[in-house]
């Protein structure tokens, strides 16, 4: 496969140059083509102007994104534009995990993780699941942990749906093929000159309706539920029922 070069965009005139920066993951909105790059030491998210051959600038600065006090000063890491509405969501690594929504204005607001205390420190790539509604979405934690979290109210709070666990540790990704979640490893500690990439087996969490079980299913060596082809099928109709709840009651 070939592609042709869009664009070849230098980062370095934007302000604040005496700060360390890090351009850490980039998304692309599915509204207009503009780019959205998390800066993981400077706490800001810069904005790539598709219209205006992608002219670098801040978006949004804000002290909530700051990695300070962990034990690497990375703030802000993954970022995924939400594939139907018009926002984003980002992830914070350090000094706790934590996920932030962003609307193209650049108003952030704290999003609610449940169950409250959950620990998703050091998390990493984040991306959308395939499913029309956008309301899956799979965070990596570099501990090895792929956590798979639904929303039922756009993103306001994110509750914890699957976790997953890797057989290597240092997971940085994730990517999806189908129905099947994959993660890659970056071995930034212990370089071996080989480089995995893990197929994700979930367990469910006990807080959220599960899917009807499928004995057809092969298992993990593990004794987990391997990635649930029906998982996506599986949200949309539980998503559906909690939307349509309050209309279904007033017609009784």
């Amino acid at each position: 496969m070939e592609g042709n070069i869009v664009a070849d965009i230098d980062l370095s005139d934007l302000p604040d140059r005496t700060t360390t920066h890090l351009a850490n993951d980039v998304t692309v909105s599915h509204i207009t083509g503009d780019l959205y790059v998390t800066d993981s030491f400077g706490n800001s998210i810069w904005h790539l102007d598709s219209s205006n051959a992608y002219a670098a600038s801040v978006l949004v600065t804000d002290p909530r994104f700051s990695g300070v006090g962990g034990p690497l000063p990375i703030g802000l890491n993954g970022i995924a534009y939400h594939p139907v509405a018009d926002y984003m969501i980002v992830a914070r690594s350090f000094p706790t995990g934590a996920l932030f929504k962003v609307t193209p204005a650049g108003t952030v607001t704290a999003v609610t993780i449940l169950p409250p205390g959950l620990d998703i420190s050091a998390a990493d790539g984040i991306v959308f699941r395939n499913n029309v509604l956008g309301n899956s979405l799979l965070v990596a934690v570099a501990n090895s942990t792929v956590y798979e979290f639904v929303s039922f109210d756009n993103w306001s709070s994110a509750n914890l749906y699957r976790k997953g666990v890797s057989s290597y540790t240092g997971g940085t990704t994730i990517a999806i093929r189908g129905v099947e979640v994959f993660m890659t490893h970056a071995h930034f500690f212990d370089d071996t000159g080989s480089y995995e990439i893990d197929k994700i087996y979930f367990r469910r969490f006990a807080g959220i309706p599960p899917s009807p079980p499928d004995t057809t299913r092969d298992t993990s060596p593990t004794g987990e539920d391997p990635t649930d082809d029906k998982s996506s099928a599986s949200l949309i109709g539980y998503s559906f029922l909690v939307l349509m709840a309050p209309l279904l009651a007033s017609m009784f």
